[in-house]
């Protein structure tokens, strides 16, 4: 059973929209103590694969061929010339379509499972095949822990000398694609930026952090606001919650997270929050 990780972008400054469609991008993500679980099981003689879903976020998941998992299953066997067949079992404790990378970071476990022994930046190549954020998620199976990455994801530089850091994530009801905020990006803000933040996080006290963030936007989250105006409640109620040290919306939201200086505070929010708005998601977490 392999764990996939969520994501959290700490910062997200997006630079351009590429010839490709992608977006150029600079961003600070961690990885958090909050996954979906991959098991699987080849068999020899099985016809095709078969996807077992189950936990907490299983209603809005695709659960045959639109699904990233059995896509990244496709294309090794496709590159590779090889075939496969068996049962993956995917637990999902991720939300979707949260700004949060469930469904990458699954595809990446998918691709470690079956890439044991390819070397690791051929299957980082195929990953970025997926989707943007899946070569990131990859790192992680590996133990990476945080890291910035731009251009289109495929520059990442490890950071693992972050202080670790206790978060409250908190989602509003409803969803949204990337691409649908990203699209909403290019309407509202989409002009060129010509400077990249080209200075990376060090060694530095949960403080430091903080200060080097707050300077950092996510230019996303006017886009995501005008598309889900709840988000802004949610980013209100955060930074208004007892010992927030710092909030912000994670990647395309929606959803956002408070800094707290440990874990018992996030706790405490996450109670007081959860008796004042019953139906949001609430999500008492550290860093890895």
């Amino acid at each position: 059973m392999r764990d996939a990780c969520a994501k959290v972008n700490l910062t997200l400054r997006v630079l351009r929209k590429r010839a490709d469609g992608y977006h150029d991008i600079d961003s600070l993500i961690v990885f958090v103590n909050l996954a979906d679980r991959l098991e699987w099981n080849s068999q020899a003689n099985a016809a095709g694969f078969a996807l077992q879903l189950s936990g907490d976020f299983i209603d809005n998941t695709p659960a045959g061929e639109k699904n990233l998992v059995i896509q990244a299953a496709r294309l090794f066997m496709q590159q590779y010339e090889v075939s496969l067949s068996g049962h993956v079992r995917l637990e999902k404790y991720i939300p979707i379509a949260a700004g949060l990378g469930g469904g990458s970071s699954d595809a990446a476990a998918m691709l470690d499972a079956l890439g044991e022994g390819i070397v690791h930046e051929e299957l980082e190549v195929l990953a970025s095949e997926l989707g943007a954020d899946v070569p990131v998620c990859l790192r992680a199976q590996k133990g990476m822990r945080a890291c910035v990455i731009r251009g289109r994801g495929e520059d990442i530089r490890v950071f693992n000398n972050l202080p670790q850091i206790s978060l409250l994530l908190a989602k509003p009801p409803g969803m949204l694609s990337a691409g649908e905020v990203y699209r909403c990006w290019d309407k509202l803000d989409g002009n060129e930026k010509n400077i990249s933040d080209d200075t990376n996080p060090g060694s530095m006290t949960l403080g430091d952090l903080i200060s080097w963030c707050r300077v950092r936007e996510n230019n996303l989250e006017k886009a995501a606001i005008s598309l889900l105006p709840e988000i802004q409640n949610v980013l209100d109620a955060l930074e208004e919650s007892h010992d927030c040290l710092f909030s912000r919306m994670s990647g395309s939201g929606p959803t956002c997270f408070g800094i707290y200086e440990n874990f018992d505070a996030v706790e405490r929010a996450r109670v007081a929050l959860a008796r004042a708005y019953p139906d949001w998601w609430l999500y008492a977490t550290t860093t890895r």
